[in-house]
């Protein structure tokens, strides 16, 4: 034949599955009102201009498919972790997330780049607070990796251990492990 179709099979699930989305506010959708736009959208032959809100973007809702990449990419560095050198635009983006003030929080993108090459920052003393936020605490392999580093880091300094005392860390079973 000379149309083409995709079959889709769907998979059959013998417990029932829950499934529960975030309630958004419902904004209405607005048209577009100024001048300019509805001269514009009535010379190229378009009659309503209508913009949609993202929620995705308005709720600051993560990508999954970024997240799940980030996941792996962990898991993939983890082999040759020992070996990565930053290259000089990562070298410089790595040292604007080491001068953000602690009480910033860190992006998906700043906790990759932190760990990716986390060892070529162990004669950093100003990075080991931003490392140890950009480690997952709740994976045991990168929990004992990153106590494994702080012996292995330059002693840092008075200022930067200040907030090592935080709430962020005191909560981590880290005391418990590095005493």
């Amino acid at each position: 034949s000379q149309f083409a179709y995709i079959e889709v099979a769907l998979l059959d699930f013998r417990t029932p599955l829950l499934y529960d989305e975030k309630q958004y506010d419902k904004r209405p959708l607005t048209s577009i009102s100024s001048s300019t736009s509805k001269r514009a959208s009535s010379q190229a032959g378009l009659r309503n201009i209508v913009t949609v809100l993202d929620q995705n973007t308005a709720y600051n809702i993560g990508n999954p498919v970024v997240e799940k990449y980030y996941k792996l990419s962990r898991v993939i560095d983890d082999i040759n972790a020992k070996d990565l050198k930053p290259s000089g635009q990562e070298f410089r983006r790595l040292q604007d997330i080491i001068t953000k003030p602690d009480f910033i929080s860190l992006s998906e993108d700043d906790k990759f780049l932190l760990w990716r090459y986390r060892y070529s920052l162990l004669d950093k003393k100003d990075a080991l607070t931003k490392f140890l936020h950009a480690v997952n605490w709740e994976k045991t392999k990168e929990e004992d990796e990153a106590i494994s580093l702080l012996v292995k880091w330059v002693p840092i300094e008075l200022s930067d251990a200040l907030h090592l005392l935080s709430a962020y860390f005191s909560a981590n079973s880290i005391y418990q492990k590095v005493k």
